[in-house]
């Protein structure tokens, strides 16, 4: 698998819109479609572990140089992170407060 069929794999995978991968490493989102179709061919290594890091990966799996495809999160905890995402606000509020995440988190103060 290319790096380009990777990165566009592990975003699906993960749940992520390109517009979220591209605000979280602070690019835009038409550098991010360059990655996937491959028009960028040399992702800049200041992007690599930033990039990795949002798509549950090691740098190594992302560039190919690594095929074993461990993520950083097991599969019940890929899921559970997917569902959270796609929560409402009081689905949200509920698990941290299970969690006993409570204070440090502005949804819990709406």
């Amino acid at each position: 698998m290319e790096v380009c069929e990777r990165v566009k794999h592990l975003r699906k995978k993960c749940g992520l819109s390109v517009d979220d991968i591209a605000k979280s490493i602070g690019l835009s989102r038409a550098t991010i479609y360059r990655y996937e179709k491959q028009n960028i061919k040399n992702i800049p290594a200041t992007v690599i572990e930033p990039l990795a890091k949002i798509l549950r990966c090691s740098p190594e799996y992302l560039m190919g140089w690594d095929d074993s495809g461990r993520s950083f999160m097991e599969p019940l905890e890929e899921q559970i992170i997917h569902e959270y995402r796609h929560a409402d606000d009081l689905s949200k509020a509920m698990v941290l407060r299970i969690l006993s995440i409570n204070e440090q988190f502005d949804i819990l103060k709406k």
